[in-house]
């Protein structure tokens, strides 16, 4: 797996630096409630906005998972509960065996 990954972030930076080398004309940019304009590469256009869509994509992944997340650790501290009072009970019982097999014992003896 650890290769694999390895390989798609190779592939992916060669084609990002292809793309780059490639699309070095500068466009001009214009965002309307803004004044003016500025001069940029294509290539830091491109890159940059879809930088900031993954980083928005994750967020909003980040955010819709969270109550997810949370029922899980909810449940695991509700599980570790559970498991500690099933230990807790098996002590108990068995504790209680101990006492009661000599009486058991007592009564088949005789």
């Amino acid at each position: 797996m650890r290769y694999l990954y390895g390989a798609l972030t190779l592939l992916v930076a060669i084609t990002c630096a292809i793309f780059a080398v490639s699309n070095r004309a500068s466009v001009s940019l214009s965002l309307w409630p803004f004044p003016g304009t500025l001069e940029i590469p294509v290539f830091i256009l491109v890159l940059g906005t879809t930088l900031v869509g993954l980083l928005l994509g994750l967020a909003v992944g980040w955010l819709l998972s969270m109550p997810a997340r949370l029922a899980r650790r909810r449940l695991a501290t509700r599980l570790a509960v559970a498991e500690a009072d099933v230990q807790r009970l098996k002590a108990q019982i068995a504790g209680q065996a101990a006492v009661a097999l000599p009486n058991v014992s007592a009564r088949i003896d005789a």
